[in-house]
This record gives C-alpha cells, sequence and structure tokens, in this order.
C-alpha cells in the first residue's frame, strides 16, 4: 500500500524537481539533467544493444 503521508512542502519540492529534470529533458541539456539528482552529476549515455 501507500503511504500518503508525505508533507505538503515535501510533495511541492519533488513536483519542482520532476518539472524541472523535464524541461532540461525537453531542451536536451543533459549536464542540467544530472544535475537534479546530484551537483556533480555526470550523463553517461550507452549506445547498441541492450542499451
Amino acid at each position: 500500500m501507500y503511504d500518503h503521508s508525505i508533507s505538503v512542502e515535501d510533495r511541492a519540492e519533488i513536483t519542482e524537481l520532476y518539472a524541472r529534470y523535464c524541461q532540461y529533458a525537453y531542451l536536451c541539456d543533459v549536464e542540467k539533467c544530472a544535475g537534479c539528482f546530484a551537483e556533480d552529476g555526470v550523463f553517461s549515455p550507452s549506445l547498441g544493444p541492450g542499451a
């Protein structure tokens, strides 16, 4: 079952993070996408079968 006890503030922060991530993904700004999850985040795409 789901725990719906998340605070309003936490829910707002998560929503804002998701919005930033989606905007950066739409703009193909991979460095900012990675930065949503870690200040020194790096995007390393995999190519080929099974990627």
